[in-house]
Order: C-alpha cells, then structure tokens, then sequence
C-alpha cells in the first residue's frame, strides 16, 4: 500500500514537471493486470497532455466499470471529446459530472463551450445545405466566422475568395485579415488590416496588436500568440 501511494505520488510529480514521456516509461513497466484505476488515469491524463487525445479516451473507457460513479471520470471524458471536436459527446459527460456534484467554473466553462460549439455546428450544417446562390452575404460570412472559430481557417479562407470583389467589405478584410494572419500569410494580413484602418481609424485599437506582430513576423521576429476570442 505504502509503495502504492509512493508511485502514485511520483507520476503526480512527473505531471506537476511536464515530464508525461516519463510517466508512459514508469507505468509500461507496471503489468496491466496490476494496475489499478488510479495508474489507468494517470496514463490517460498523460496521453492527454501529449495531446494523443484518442489514445487517453480508449484508455479511460476501458475503465467504465470504474469510472461511472466517479465525476472527474466523466469531465475527463469530456474534455477528451472536447478535444476531439465531438462536442454532443462532450456535453453528455459534462452534463453527468455536474449532476455528480463536480460544480465549478472550469466545468460551467466547458459545458457552456459545448453547447455553443453545437450550435454552431448545426448552423454551419443548415448553411452548407443551402444552395450558394441563395446564401446573403450575411451569412457567408457567418459561416466563414463559425470555420474561424473551429480553426478551419483554410476552408474559411477558401470562403472568403468565393466573395465577389464588389462584395468586399470592411467585414471581408477583417475576416481575411485574420484568417491570413493564421495561416501564417503576414503580408497579406497587414495589407488587409491596414486597409481597414485606413478606411475607418476607429478599428485601430482593435487590430493594432495584429498589424504590430505581423509586421514584426515579415522582419523575422516572433511576438506572442494571438488568439482570435
């Protein structure tokens, strides 16, 4: 019991280091049939820091016989399907861990997430079923926002070139702005802010920090990431 709670101890230190590889090394020398449900989520929640998000779901669904009365069980599993981008999942097992009592504003967060990322999703399925021509630029450019937020931003930039040039508004260069700018086009990017400012100053304090830190990537600098909320 004592080395049980010993090792239990060290994969928690390791997490605490960000040394997940050193976690999957230590638990591959346990044999599986000896460990617990406890070793079991400490190799899911390493594979989930290692970003193999599927790996670390497979592992935790294999301990449902376990796991169902356990609220952290169920956030776990939702974050993973979270990450995954399956979101009506992820809300299903949010909805379970704060029935069991697991309250707090990381999970309210999440499953407010969850519920807008459906949301959005529908709307982009409902969108997409339209025919092309019977879509407003309105919700062009809703859609192209939706691919935004779920960091398709090839597929959204792929949308913003199927809007006529006499359509480009100041919407469309601040899209494209964005879009450009995570993908890494800064040139275009600082092209596109730089003519919205142009035409309206009051953008100015909203794009400023984008147009600085493309400019600083054309000179080969690296600034902080830019999110876009």
């Amino acid at each position: 019991m004592a080395n049980h709670q010993k090792l239990i101890e060290q994969l928690d230190s390791y997490h605490a280091q960000n040394e997940h590889k050193k976690i999957l090394s230590v638990i591959a020398d346990i044999p599986y049939e000896s460990r617990d449900y406890a070793i079991h989520l400490r190799r899911a929640r390493a594979f989930h820091q290692l970003k193999d998000y599927d790996k670390a779901l497979e592992i935790l669904k294999s301990q449902r016989s376990c796991g169902e009365t356990d609220p952290e069980w169920h956030y776990s599993i939702g974050r993973l399907h979270f990450k995954l981008r399956q979101y009506k999942e992820s809300f299903v097992y949010f909805i379970q861990a704060i029935e069991m009592g697991l309250v707090n504003p990381t999970t309210l967060f999440y499953i407010d997430e969850a519920r807008t990322k459906m949301e959005e999703q529908y709307i982009a399925q409902t969108i997409n079923a339209m025919p092309k021509v019977a879509r407003s630029l309105e919700v062009q450019y809703k859609l192209i926002q939706i691919n935004i937020n779920f960091e398709n931003y090839h597929r959204a930039a792929d949308q913003l070139e199927l809007i006529a040039a006499e359509d480009r508004d100041e919407e469309w260069y601040l899209l494209s702005g964005v879009v450009s700018f995570q993908l890494e086009n800064y040139e275009i990017a600082t092209e596109h802010f730089e003519t919205i400012v142009m035409d309206n100053p009051d953008y100015y304090d909203e794009i400023q920090a984008f147009i600085r830190i493309s400019k600083e990537m054309m000179r080969g600098h690296h600034g902080a990431d830019i999110k876009l909320h």
